[in-house]
């Protein structure tokens, strides 16, 4: 048997070797509220850094495809060729359908969620499903459901404080219990000594208390340290063990990420603890 022939005989294997294991991109689609920017600026309350930095980094093989849709009250539609970060899908529902049939979702292995409705005055939890804050429908989460659970596809999603972003995201599977949501979740305010201030103290008197620390804080050069977990710890020998985080938190080239941006008034997540009273897991809260 000459080497031409047991190339040929090991070539499908290899193909389904390579597409399987040094896929080189990942499709996302970032979905965004009306409220959230897609454009440049300084002043701007938006994702657009997030799409270009996602879109112009590699990490090894590899690259991410980025795409956007916004949910509006516009009738659903799809933009051939977008400029810069613009959106790609206008009026978009996690069922939307695209024109020559199939739904948007299913050509992405990632959805991740910026919301901002029903608004930012934290009132009653009422506002969440009122339909100007445009709630995702049950038919919209049995899509996104199927979508999560048949073809493995990941979520991302954030809100902020009070209940920021809840019309959009509180109902998500898993996605609906990992974080405060509602006011009767708990979620934290923005003002008042309740919020949680992760900004870091610039100076003696903030960092002792007599001085507020001040809100653009946040925009300084100093970040917030982080103490990150274990998950996975081997030994080399019996006198070397080695431990590092969760693969979120490990850099491709620097090692565990220690830091975080800071923030006057951030969200909360759950700390996950049996309750079956409510039938999931929840609630310690903890600040992110």
């Amino acid at each position: 048997m000459d080497l031409h022939h047991v190339i040929d005989i090991a070539r499908p294997a290899l193909s389904d070797y390579l597409l399987k294991y040094l896929r080189s991109r990942v499709n996302i689609l970032i979905v965004v509220d009306n409220e959230i920017s897609l454009s440049p600026g300084a002043n701007a309350f938006g994702i657009e850094r997030v799409i270009r930095l996602l879109r112009d980094t590699s990490v090894g093989c590899m690259h991410f495809q980025v795409d956007v849709g916004v949910r509006s009250n516009v009738p659903f539609s799809v933009v051939a060729s977008p400029v810069g970060t613009a959106a790609k899908y206008l009026g978009f529902r996690f069922d939307s359908t695209l024109p020559a049939g199939g739904r948007v979702i299913d050509a992405y292995d990632e959805v991740w969620c910026f919301g901002f409705k029903p608004d930012n005055f934290g009132g009653s939890d009422a506002n969440i499903t009122a339909p100007g804050a445009l709630p995702a429908s049950n038919a919209e989460l049995a899509v996104l459901t199927t979508w999560m659970n048949n073809r493995k596809g990941g979520v991302f999603a954030t809100g902020d404080h009070d209940y920021l972003g809840a019309s959009m995201c509180h109902r998500i599977p898993r996605v609906g219990t990992m974080r405060a949501w509602t006011n009767a979740q708990g979620v934290p305010p923005i003002g008042t000594a309740l919020r949680i201030d992760t900004n870091r103290p610039a100076n003696a008197a903030e960092m002792a208390g007599t001085e507020t620390i001040e809100f653009d804080r946040q925009s300084d050069a100093v970040p917030q340290p982080i103490q990150w977990k274990a998950w996975l710890s081997f030994s080399s020998s019996p006198l070397h063990i080695r431990k590092r985080p969760h693969p979120v938190l490990c850099h491709p080239t620097l090692g565990p990420i220690d830091v975080m941006p800071d923030h006057p008034h951030e969200g909360v997540v759950f700390d996950h603890v049996p309750q079956p009273d409510v039938g999931f897991e929840t609630v310690t809260i903890k600040s992110i």
